[in-house]
């Protein structure tokens, strides 16, 4: 079977294997991104309405500001009925509860009149806030209300301004607003929305406040090595981790491993997680996997078949490139015809008119023709051809100008491109490049009149041919050097095995077309280091025979060094040089067993003014000697390093593997105004 028919069985299933991985990471990134704005939204939502409560006990406060508490117990009724009307305008806020510095109740926002005595000495916002360092506000685990029976947690903040005479600071009491955990974890509910996630109001301590599953009694508590227990502890506003949400009904995927992310509340000690199960991301990566191999898979048997057609059908291959061939000459001739049409489109853009009487010299300009030079119609007054010349045309095409000033008076056609003076807002002047086009009319006696034209700003035109002739010189340079070395491999490379030959050629020329889509992207100035070490190496892979499993490129490879941006020689040299060692490694060296090492590292040296280069190699097959034929790639590198870049090299047969030094002068190695080369 050739290698053709191979690779079409082989690539593609490849090709869909990367497809699954790469699916699958945009399925769990999506759904990580999905789960932190859900927990971002029940995050605003939570603060949200505890806003709505924590201004409940600020007005609480407001209305029994300088009242003492027996002041308080003789206006109950007042102060009672004043909440009631309060309450209502405060959405989501259930009730209020005021109590004493011994705890006990004083007022209410729905019962009245509070049975005397009444007091709650061990609740847990009783406690908290009678410490010196009490928190504000502070916010309660799940209670059951012992005046109403109801589930709720409390938003608790110190009394303050009390009439009772105590020190400024000193404990008098607390406001307590109770907040319904059904209603929290409803609006919690329709944040969750309908893939199996369940959004949670979770207190830094783990206790669970609101569930869109709805709240089981008793409520969980997370535990404390969890993740969310250490964000909370390390200060951590948001993220995500893998984990199980507690207290669950078995018809809810209790159990079950999911995605979590959460976002704290504000500056609050509470944090808002929204999770998902991770058979749901399974299943919408699955649905994305079949769509690709609906797609993949016909595409697969007709590459096949392809590949099977393309191996009988060699012989039409020359009427193939001739129609190619054909199609590349129409296409270029079409693109003649668009540059042609852009020129003329363009030549609408940055345009000023002027009429010209050739007799008197009075010019009258439009307005887009003052913009043009960056002068003002009111502020620079009228113009004529003199001050036009003398003000406005660069010095250096004065004569042009008037040479083609003067052909256009006799002949009644301008046509001339020149530099002009543009004026800066800040009163500099910058050369600008413009082209001018006029007529001559002929007036009624049939003699040649006054000229009507147009003068269109084309600097950035000139610029762009000074930087294509520059480019097509730097590309022709290029590509004599690649034409060079191409017959260099073809005429050195040795030619008794035809498939070795193919193989070697075309790692050859594909290094030399590495290096040059690396310069390409960096406008053929430079190229980094790194890359081009890192593209040279990837296309090899493990030593021949391993399993697919076997140790990555990535951990058999150590690359390291500076930062540097070399020069487009030394990118192409160096490339050659790389590749030769790495196909030399895969073969016989390093890289063709699995426990082989490979080291490249380079260093700068700024006395000496050079670039060293090491590749050392270790774990490979053992070397007794020193090899006695110089082969082709041992002639490259010393073709491309020493003749080329006028460096020197070095290699060494340990016993462990090859070293092989690398030594360029920085000059001619590194690009232009790179730091290392000052």
């Amino acid at each position: 079977m050739s290698a053709l028919v191979i690779a079409a069985l082989t690539v593609p299933l490849l090709i869909l294997v990367v497809f699954a991985w790469l699916a699958w990471r945009d399925t769990w990134n999506s759904a990580e991104r999905e789960l932190a704005r859900g927990a971002e939204a029940a995050a605003e939502y939570a603060r949200r309405v505890l806003d709505v409560n924590l201004l409940a006990a600020d007005l609480t406060n407001h209305v029994l500001r300088g009242l003492s508490d027996d002041q308080i117990r003789a206006r109950e009724g007042d102060l009672h009925r004043e909440l009631r009307q309060l309450l209502p305008s405060l959405p989501g806020v259930n009730t209020v509860v005021v109590l004493d510095r011994e705890a006990e109740v004083l007022l209410t926002g729905n019962i009245y009149p509070v049975p005397r005595g009444t007091r709650f000495p061990d609740r847990e916002w009783v406690v908290a806030l009678r410490e010196p360092d009490a928190p504000d506000p502070h916010i309660s685990a799940i209670t059951i209300g012992r005046l109403d029976n109801n589930l709720f947690f409390g938003v608790s903040r110190r009394r303050a301004e009390t009439g009772n005479g105590l020190p400024a600071g000193a404990y008098d009491g607390l406001v307590n607003v109770s907040v319904d955990p059904n209603r929290l974890s409803a609006g919690l509910a329709a944040i969750a929305g309908p893939q199996g996630d369940v959004a949670s109001l979770v207190r830094a301590d783990g206790a669970l406040l609101a569930r869109s599953t709805g709240l089981p009694v008793p409520s969980p508590q997370i535990p404390p090595r969890s993740r969310l227990r250490d964000a909370a502890s390390a200060g951590e506003t948001a993220g995500t981790y893998m984990g199980q949400t507690l207290g669950l009904p078995p018809d809810q995927r209790a159990g079950e491993a999911r995605l979590i992310a959460f976002r704290r509340v504000g500056e609050l000690p509470l944090y808002a997680t929204v999770a998902r199960p991770t058979p749901v991301i399974v299943a919408r990566w699955r649905g994305t996997l079949l769509l690709q191999l609906a797609v993949g898979l016909p595409a697969w048997a007709g590459f096949v078949v392809l590949a099977f057609l393309l191996q009988r059908k060699q012989r039409d291959l020359a009427t193939v490139n001739a129609g190619l061939e054909r199609r590349v000459e129409e296409r270029t001739a079409a693109l003649r015809d668009n540059e042609t049409k852009l020129r003329i489109a363009q030549q609408a853009a940055r345009t000023g008119t002027f009429v010209l009487d050739p007799d008197t010299g009075e010019v009258d300009w439009s307005d887009e023709q003052y913009a043009l030079f960056g002068m003002d119609r009111a502020a620079d007054g009228p113009m004529d051809y003199a001050r036009f010349l003398d003000e406005v045309v660069y010095p250096g095409d004065r004569a042009l100008v008037e040479a083609a000033g003067a052909a256009a008076f006799a002949s009644g056609e301008f046509d001339a491109d020149f530099r002009v003076w543009r004026r800066r807002p800040d009163g500099t002047r910058e050369m600008r490049w413009m082209t001018g086009r006029g007529r001559r009319l002929a007036g009624p006696d049939g003699r040649l009149g006054r000229m009507f034209g147009v003068n269109v700003d084309i600097t950035e035109r000139k610029l762009s041919e000074e930087r294509q002739a520059l480019l097509m010189r730097e590309v022709s340079h290029r590509a004599k050097n690649a034409l060079a070395v191409v017959q260099a491999a073809l005429r050195l490379t040795r030619k008794d095995d035809a498939i070795a030959y193919a193989q070697a050629i075309e790692g050859r020329v594909a290094a030399l077309a590495r290096a040059h889509t690396i310069l390409a992207a960096g406008q053929w100035e430079s190229a980094a280091m790194r890359a081009l070490v890192e593209a040279e190496l990837a296309t090899f892979q493990p030593g021949e025979g391993e399993r697919a499993d076997a140790v990555s490129l990535e951990q058999r490879v150590t690359i390291e060094g500076p930062d540097l941006a070399l020069a487009p020689d030394a990118v192409q040299a160096l490339s050659m040089a790389f590749h030769e060692l790495a196909t030399n490694a895969a073969k016989y060296g390093a890289l063709s067993v699995a426990e082989g090492r490979v080291w490249v590292t380079w260093a700068v040296d700024r006395v000496t003014a050079s670039l060293t280069i090491i590749w050392r190699e270790s774990g490979g097959p053992r070397v007794d000697s020193t090899p006695v034929r110089r082969g082709f790639g041992s002639r490259v590198i010393e073709a491309t390093v020493q003749n080329q870049l006028g460096g020197l090299v070095k290699r060494a047969w340990e016993a462990d593997g090859l070293v092989c030094v690398m030594t360029v002068p920085l000059g001619r190695s590194l690009a232009p105004g790179e730091p290392s080369v000052a």
